[in-house]
């Protein structure tokens, strides 16, 4: 616990990086999109998400968990230097701690300011630095500081516009596969069931492994730790750990079928990522992932997602299905739509 909270600082070559790439970004664009870099699993959904929306815009910001390692001095410095070279547009995507300071000096520079806010409401309980957060940032758009807002998850377009009266986006992120990454399925003649979500309540990964754990002859993979040896066998349970964006998606796409059925999400990358790279993924019908595809809706959405027995019988029916032809129409559909909310998100006026 001391480790995570220890003040860590940027270097003065980590933050001469920083610069040379913020100088690419503007050579392309005078958009620039700030996503915080992850620490583990923490913030890395968000970064995926924002890299295959603004490919050719984002920077990432160096943090520890949600702490910028840049020191007032460096943040000013850096700004400034954005300013001088062209910068006209910067959103920052992602809401991390110090989002609201960062803002204030943007805004100071005459730069219009943009935020992207990738979660939901269940997120605000009992966490009064998110209420708060919050309210300030709708509290500077209406002041016209904030010119635009893009929101993620299903339904939060539609009633923050109502409460607020202020113009919001509703965005979708993009799935990408690479054309390099090579899928290597599992020769031993195992099931193997991807359970990918982190270890918070939300995603729900004690229900999701007790259900891939009913499947006979199955192999279950969840990212680290293994918290399920009270009721699993750890030879069925294969943890892995700091797996770059490329591993991921290798993993992903080397199983039978993957689950992401949680509690609450906003959007569940991991589900259309397992998708475009042809493998199932059961899914909650919490985040409308599959609202514009009625064969992927009734074949993957699981409505009783706190029973694992239900759970299990889903995965049973899918392994049996043949859907990739589905998958790839849905994959190319959603991704025209994304890009197409991104271009309006980057282009509207105020």
């Amino acid at each position: 616990m001391l480790k995570r909270w220890r003040k860590i600082k940027l270097t003065e070559f980590e933050f001469s990086q920083l610069i040379i790439n913020s100088e690419v970004v503007l050579q392309r664009s005078n958009t620039v999109v700030f996503t915080p870099n992850n620490t583990g699993p923490n913030w890395l959904g968000i970064k995926n998400a924002t890299i295959n929306m603004f490919p050719n815009e984002y920077l990432l910001l160096p943090q520890s968990y949600s702490s910028s390692l840049l020191s007032k001095e460096q943040t000013i410095k850096f700004l400034s230097l954005l300013k001088e070279k062209g910068a006209q547009f910067i959103i920052f995507s992602g809401l991390p701690d110090y989002t609201l300071e960062w803002i204030q000096e943007v805004h100071k520079l005459d730069i219009k300011i943009g935020v992207i806010f990738h979660g939901g409401q269940s997120e605000f309980t009992n966490n009064s630095s998110k209420q708060k957060q919050m309210s300030q940032i709708l509290s500077l758009v209406k002041k016209g500081v904030i010119v635009r807002v893009g929101v993620v998850k299903k339904g939060l377009k539609e009633s923050l516009e109502h409460l607020t009266k202020i113009k919001i986006h509703k965005l979708t992120p993009v799935s990408i596969k690479s054309k390099d990454i090579e899928i290597k399925k599992f020769s031993d003649k195992k099931i193997h069931i991807g359970v990918f979500g982190n270890a918070s309540f939300n995603k729900n990964r004690h229900t999701q492994v007790l259900a891939a754990s009913l499947i006979e002859n199955s192999q279950i993979h969840v990212i680290s730790p293994n918290e399920f040896s009270y009721a699993v066998d750890n030879s069925r349970i294969i943890t892995h750990n700091n797996l770059n964006k490329e591993n991921f998606l290798k993993l992903l796409g080397s199983m039978d079928i993957n689950l992401y059925v949680s509690y609450s999400e906003s959007w569940g990358q991991v589900i259309t990522e397992s998708i475009s790279m042809g493998v199932p993924c059961l899914a909650s019908n919490n985040s409308g992932v599959f609202d514009s595809n009625e064969t992927l809706k009734s074949a993957l959405l699981v409505s009783d997602y706190d029973n694992p027995y239900e759970i299990a019988k889903k995965i049973k029916s899918v392994l049996r299905m043949n859907l990739k032809e589905e998958y790839e129409a849905f994959i190319e559909s959603l991704n025209n739509e994304a890009k197409s909310l991104v271009q309006e998100f980057k282009n509207s006026r105020p």
